[in-house]
This record gives C-alpha cells, sequence and structure tokens, in this order.
C-alpha cells in the first residue's frame, strides 16, 4: 500500500525532473548557438547565473527523488522480508513483481 502510494508521486516527480533536464538542455543549446551574441554584449556572467540557477535547481530535485526512491526501495525491501515475499526491487523478482 505505501509502496503504491508513493510510487505514484515518485513518478510524477520523476517526469518532473525529467522535464527540468530538458531545460536545462534547452538552456545550454540556445547558449552554445548564440555564443557570439552573447559575447558582443558582454551578457557572459548573466548566462551563467542563469545556468547556475537552473542546474541548481535540477541538482536539488534529482537529490530530492534519489532520495525518495532510496527510502521506498528500502520499505519495499523490508515489507519483503516480513512477508516471505521477494522484495521488488532486485533483478531477480522482477517478474514476480511484474506479475502482482
Amino acid at each position: 500500500m505505501v509502496v503504491r502510494f508513493f510510487g505514484r508521486h515518485i513518478f510524477r516527480w520523476s517526469r518532473d525532473t525529467q522535464e527540468q533536464l530538458s531545460v536545462m538542455s534547452a538552456y545550454v543549446q540556445e547558449n552554445l548557438a548564440g555564443v557570439r551574441v552573447v559575447q558582443a554584449y558582454a551578457q557572459e556572467q548573466n548566462q551563467v547565473n542563469g545556468f547556475a540557477a537552473i542546474s541548481g535547481a535540477y541538482r536539488h530535485n534529482t537529490m530530492w527523488l534519489d532520495h525518495a526512491l532510496g527510502n521506498l526501495l528500502a520499505v519495499d525491501a523490508s515489507a519483503g522480508r516480513e512477508s516471505g515475499r521477494p522484495s521488488c526491487s532486485g533483478w531477480e523478482a522482477a517478474k514476480y513483481c511484474r506479475a502482482r
């Protein structure tokens, strides 16, 4: 039950993190394509600050998601030991977990 509840949230948080990576990649691509314009108007520091803000938010959310996934896997593993069923966090149990 707990795994199912957190699984939905983690899926949404994972999707949001992937969207942030997309935003960061687009920012980098735009700046590489327009590097001469940025240099011509002496906007390097503004671009560095913008990238620092975007990458900082991405790093924060990625670390948070990793902690959430780690906690979810720990809960799933402990529930597996208590119920006698294999944990769904291992490769060997993947077939069993998909069948549920």
